[in-house]
């Protein structure tokens, strides 16, 4: 059947039309004019036109045959034929509206007292697969906790409510892979009506445990909190796994969100799935069933392109006394579904496509609990394909004055700029032939000048040729053989985000964009949950490492690995994939494989670089980070990788260099700022470093890392109180840095306050136990506190976490050196006491213990 045909031959002058656009827009109106090409349509005041093959769908009212009214003529009288229309449309609005509330009878919303939903409660119990494998310290922990909460409980105590929900939460981060410790800690949160925290810690154990339990909660938390849309997505997840009969309280409030927020999307997708689990009960009774369609026909009341169809289905169920097959219904939902989009129903909705991912197919086969990979706050810039730029401008050079090496360029919009030669990037020998002739284009980026008496207000402050967007171009060429549309297209968008002129990238994307258009956009914007073929396990593979889940996505890959032989990449997904999970020998393979195959793939190489740093490979990382910059010299993330790697190997004048590289590309990346400072500080730089914070704090006044470093360098200039405040001030804002309160405690050992050193080194090793460095500063610590045997048991204990690091081995040397003259004296005094009281071969031990603290004791 073609749709077009029909609406040309059924269609007139007058007569009210809908049409739903191939764009998804939806326009509607009295038809002026129609041929069978196109339709001019008046709604009011408004003239509209489309091309008939623009249509998607339509919905024409055989019936109306209203008059036009002009623009002049809109306060129009209506004839006897227009009135006795009018009232019968009115007196079909009284009907719909009396059926819809006979049939509604017995689904009562209203009916929900909120304060009758009750949370589910925190758990006790810890999972047997903790207990088998955990440190009996963590056991013991968690028990401290809960009995703690009986007294917060008891006197209800908000502040130590949040304090245990803090304390949960440092043992989740401990121990990622279980989402109770999170669940709990939400769970306090919410006793201390924080509930914004709260909600965010029950999806996040969600995310781990995919639990009912917990996503149920947080929709509790955000109807408390008021946070409507978070809460209806939170319903639409948990009745996707509860049957909503087991609850009906809840399903009712989500009917209300979803009616009163007409996201119609989550409610049909949840009542599809209740729909297939009435089907699975044992018992034949249609009042489940009634009582769903019953909802259907509630939430879309205002929707009255779709009502007729859910009344009908929900009449004939209650006058034929019987459920109607599986069939029917899935056809009942096939239908809603198409009804939806062609009225322009179906908005997605991307915080539920999220969640309703993870429930649909997104765990691994053998249904392991999926394992949360906290981030790395240090060098884990892991690249993906995307868009990329750092602010360039193209320009021309039109001058140079050779032998004082500097010259002059102008921008698009006839701006001129001064430069030296120092700044350009390539090598600067083509720049000698340069005229106002011949002038050459280049990209650049600029700051205000700093130069007295100069002739332009501006200085490029780095200069590249254009071989990077050359580059660009034929890595976007590799994706396209690879008939990876979409990641050509992100590298032709960065080419245009310096040279929205560039014909040839122009061009191309146009091109690209109508193949995918054509041959993948369709089928890749719906993800398979139950793949069939390599392209949906590709793509099913693409969506899971988005979502973090990255074991499931490298899962999805190896089932897509022969489609993926022809894709580089896919490789670098999954390589990406690889490194997320540790896996880093594996990473490797794939980022090997991908270059093989597309040797400009400098994502791959970026990639790789970073599992060579993570190994502690800083010559091979070297390596990879140059491929990089050889090929897109402004990628700042690479000039900082690559600094980072130079600082590892203590190459620190080479780190210096690109770090200064990556700051004239973005002078505003702070993180960076604060990196650069670190490496001056190891070169004793302290001047220059405290510049660089003071820099950094004077934008982000807040920035705990950078406070720390100010302490830091105060405590190297041995300005211990500044460097205490300092320190103090990180804490605030970051109270579980370990390095910070190592620092503080060593800070205040020197300041001759041992006692309160030893206290602070012990939350910091609470926070972290295996910790080398951790272990060294409370060593430091009794060792200013003279407790000499503590000291060398501490050094001991980081040497076994980190053997061999020269400082920990010489402090613990010297510990057992000192302690030698004193072990000597208590031998000694040993001696003295069993001479003078002449000790008898029966005296105890213990005897001999207590009179030497009893002499000692003042000591």
């Amino acid at each position: 059947m073609n749709i077009i045909s029909v609406l040309t031959s059924k269609a007139k002058k007058n007569m009210h039309l809908q049409i739903t656009l191939t764009n998804g827009n939806t326009i509607c109106g009295n038809i002026i004019d129609i041929d069978d090409t196109s339709v001019l349509i008046l709604d009011k005041e408004k003239l509209a036109a489309t091309s008939l093959n623009m249509v998607g769908a339509w919905q024409l009212d055989l019936n109306q045959e209203l008059d036009i009214a002009t623009p002049e003529e809109v306060n129009f009288v209506p004839d006897e034929k227009d009135v006795e229309y009018l009232d019968n449309i009115e007196n079909i609005e009284e009907i719909d509206e009396i059926d819809v509330a006979s049939l509604l009878d017995g689904f009562d919303p209203n009916s929900v007292i909120f304060s009758n939903i009750i949370p589910n409660k925190h758990v006790t119990k810890l999972p047997e697969s903790f207990l088998e494998i955990e440190c009996s310290s963590d056991r013991g922990k968690w028990d401290s906790i809960f009995s703690r909460y009986q007294n917060a409980l008891k006197n209800n105590d908000q502040e130590l409510f949040e304090s245990l929900s803090d304390e949960l939460m440092t043992m989740g981060d401990r121990n990622p892979k279980y989402g109770i410790f999170y669940y709990n800690s939400a769970c306090f949160k919410l006793k201390s009506y924080d509930y914004p925290a709260a909600g965010k810690l029950f999806e996040r154990a969600f995310r781990i445990d995919k639990k009912s339990d917990y996503i149920y909660n947080g929709a509790y938390t955000y109807l408390l909190e008021g946070n409507n849309p978070k809460a209806l997505v939170n319903l639409g997840a948990y009745f996707c796994m509860e049957y909503p009969l087991t609850d009906k309280n809840m399903w009712y409030k989500f009917c209300d969100l979803a009616k009163d927020t007409k996201d119609y999307y989550i409610f049909s997708i949840a009542l599809n799935e209740a729909l297939s689990k009435y089907y699975q009960l044992e018992e034949e009774n249609i009042d489940p069933l009634k009582f769903l369609i019953q909802s259907a026909l509630y939430v879309f009341k205002d929707a009255k392109a779709i009502l007729d169809m859910i009344a009908d289905l929900l009449t004939s169920i209650e006058n034929n006394g019987e459920a109607p097959s599986y069939e029917m219904i899935e056809h009942f939902i096939d239908d809603l579904n198409d009804s939806m989009d062609e009225n322009g129903l179906s908005n997605t909705n991307d915080d539920f496509d999220l969640v309703f991912g993870i429930l649909n197919g997104l765990c691994a086969e053998d249904e392991t609990e999926f394992v949360h990979v906290p981030e790395i706050k240090v060098n884990d810039d892991i690249p993906v394909i995307e868009r990329y730029t750092t602010g360039l401008k193209k320009g021309y050079v039109y001058r140079v004055i050779p032998p004082y090496r500097y010259g002059f360029l102008k921008d698009d919009d006839g701006i001129n700029y001064h430069f030296k030669y120092d700044v350009v990037f390539d090598d600067v020998g083509f720049l000698d032939s340069t005229t106002e002739y011949n002038q050459l284009p280049l990209l650049f980026k600029s700051i205000p000048s700093t130069l007295e008496d100069a002739s332009t207000d501006e200085t490029a402050q780095v200069i590249f040729s254009l071989k990077l967007l050359d580059n660009m171009i034929n890595l976007a060429k590799n994706f396209s053989k690879e008939r990876e549309y979409p990641h050509a297209i992100v590298e032709l968008d960065n080419v245009l985000d310096y040279d929205p002129d560039n014909l040839e990238a122009k061009n191309l994307k146009t091109r690209w964009e109508g193949l995918y258009e054509k041959k993948n956009r369709v089928e890749s914007d719906k993800i398979n949950f139950q793949p069939k073929n390599e392209l949906e396990w590709k793509q099913k593979g693409n969506l899971l490492l988005k979502l973090g889940m990255y074991e499931e996505s490298i899962d999805a890959f190896n089932k897509a690995f022969t489609n993926m032989s022809n894709s580089s990449s896919s490789l670098h997904g999954q390589g990406i994939a690889y490194l997320k999970t540790k896996r880093y020998e594996e990473a490797i393979v794939c980022f090997d494989k991908a270059l093989e195959m597309n040797s400009l793939h400098y994502h791959a190489n970026h990639a790789r670089g970073i599992v060579y740093q993570r190994q502690g490979d800083y010559v091979h990382a070297l390596t990879d980070f140059n491929k990089v910059i050889n090929i897109r010299p402004d990628h700042k993330d690479a000039w900082k990788q690559k600094a980072f790697s130079h600082s590892q190997l203590k190459q620190y004048e080479k780190a210096i260099d690109a770090y200064n590289m990556a700051l004239d590309l973005d002078p505003e990346d702070w993180v960076t700022l604060s990196n650069k400072s670190a490496v001056l500080i190891k070169q004793d730089k302290l001047f220059d470093a405290m510049k660089c914070i003071d820099k950094v704090l004077s934008y982000l006044p807040e920035h705990a890392d950078s406070l720390f470093t100010k302490g830091y360098i105060f405590q190297k200039e041995n300005r211990l109180e500044d460097a205490l405040e300092y320190i103090e001030r990180s804490l605030e804002y970051d109270p579980n840095n370990v390095k910070a309160l190592s620092k503080k405690a060593f800070v205040l050992a020197r300041m001759g306050k041992p006692e309160i050193a030893i206290d602070v080194m012990k939350n910091a090793l609470k926070l972290n136990m295996g910790n080398a460095k951790t272990w060294y500063y409370k060593g430091v610590v009794h060792h200013y506190a003279g407790d000499y045997e503590k000291a060398i048991e501490a050094y001991q204990e980081s040497l076994y976490i980190d053997p061999g690091v020269a400082r920990v081995m010489g402090c613990k040397e010297r510990a057992e050196k000192e302690l030698e003259p004193f072990m000597e004296s208590i031998q000694g005094a040993s001696d003295s006491l069993e001479h003078e009281e002449n000790l008898s071969s029966n005296e105890g031990v213990e005897d001999l213990i207590s009179k030497l603290n009893g002499k000692f004791s003042t000591s």
